[in-house]
């Protein structure tokens, strides 16, 4: 029995009891009507799961859609990706690109940005230069920062952390400059 089987079987039994189809969440986190695949390799972390395997449990009806973090950021609030990130699954129609606003205005410096030197390149600032709203757009609203193919339907930019009205216009702005 190979691990998408077993997949597709815990995800069968998991909601028997429910008349729609779960969502998959796959990357290691788990949350409501959803459960969670991929190895750990021995480490404190879960691997993604193979890129095919998303596809092979919409085809099994296992499950109607699956949600895949595709690319982690270290639990830094903003990042850019390195060359080989993200890994988008086959058929892959919705990327949608997170990033803070909390990481507004903090220095462009590993301590607050992951790959601190490719967001500075992107954003034709030097390393430790204050991450601006105009540098955090460029990055987040960028398919091709992201390497998402044409064949990817929607492409969002989120900016989340935006709990007080400060950090809703700052969002706003930042989501003006990835437009």
């Amino acid at each position: 029995v190979d691990s998408l089987e077993i997949a597709v079987q815990h995800v069968t039994e998991a909601f028997a009891t429910h008349v729609a189809q779960p969502v998959v969440l796959a990357g290691g986190y788990a949350a409501a009507h959803s459960t969670a695949a991929g190895g750990s390799g021995g480490r404190r972390r879960i691997d993604g799961v193979p890129p095919e395997w998303p596809r092979q449990l919409i085809d099994a009806d296992a499950c109607d859609v699956v949600i895949v973090e595709a690319d982690g950021a270290r639990k830094l609030p903003f990042k850019a990706p390195a060359e080989n990130e993200p890994v988008l699954p086959v058929d892959t129609d919705t990327v949608i690109v997170v990033g803070g606003v909390d990481a507004l205005s903090t220095p462009i410096a590993e301590d607050f940005v992951c790959r601190a030197h490719v967001v500075a390149k992107i954003a034709e600032l030097p390393l430790g230069a204050e991450l601006t709203a105009t540098a955090m757009g460029s990055v987040l609203g960028s398919r091709a920062v992201w390497r998402v193919p044409a064949s990817v339907r929607k492409f969002v930019a989120c900016i989340n952390k935006a709990d007080t009205l400060p950090l809703q216009d700052a969002a706003a702005t930042v989501a003006q400059e990835a437009v």
